[in-house]
């Protein structure tokens, strides 16, 4: 089991009572606990790729957003299943006016699935491409980990890869997002 970080009481399972174990649970709770309107988004700073400042919030990209745990990426063709499968999103963000789209990519110290952080093939480029190749004029390919991880320079410079690679980042932008600033954003 993956070293999850502090978590504060607050943010457990209403139906048990029990925390999350893993990062399928911190995903899943986190957007039932948006739903619920217990997440001020608003105090949830953004960071570039690179880990400094964006300069913007949380909530600018998901405050009136619905969110889906574990949304399988829909594929129309051989190709697009060649390209992201039935892969899921730890995360995904729809906006109200369906004009924005963020995927969430839960990340605690473990590793890409697939070729791991290969910018042409690997994890994040599967994501990239699926958001490159949807419908929504803003899309948004967000890492949620730890300040730790971060500044380690862990997922941060994969998806800046995945992002400056076959041309996707011209429509999808890349944020990091940080855990501690997300639990401490909890109401």
């Amino acid at each position: 089991m993956k070293k999850l970080p502090k978590l504060p009481s607050t943010f457990k399972d209403p139906i048990t009572d029990y925390p999350p174990v893993n990062e399928v649970q911190m995903s899943g709770l986190l957007g039932l606990f948006h739903q619920l309107h217990r997440v001020e988004w608003l105090r949830v700073p953004l960071l570039f790729p690179d880990n400094s400042p964006a300069g913007k919030t949380a909530d600018e990209i998901l405050g009136r957003a619905v969110i889906c745990s574990e949304y399988q990426l829909f594929y129309n063709s051989e190709s697009e299943i060649n390209i992201w499968g039935a892969m899921p999103a730890d995360l995904i963000c729809l906006s109200e006016d369906k004009k924005t789209v963020v995927l969430l990519e839960n990340k605690i110290g473990s590793r890409f699935t697939g070729t791991r952080g290969d910018p042409i093939t690997g994890q994040l480029a599967k994501q990239a491409d699926f958001l490159f190749h949807c419908q929504i004029p803003r899309a948004f390919l967000v890492i949620l980990s730890t300040k730790k991880c971060f500044d380690a320079g862990l997922y941060r410079n994969e998806l800046s890869s995945a992002l400056q690679n076959c041309g996707r980042s011209p429509k999808v932008a890349g944020y990091l997002m940080r855990w501690e600033d997300v639990l401490s954003a909890l109401c």
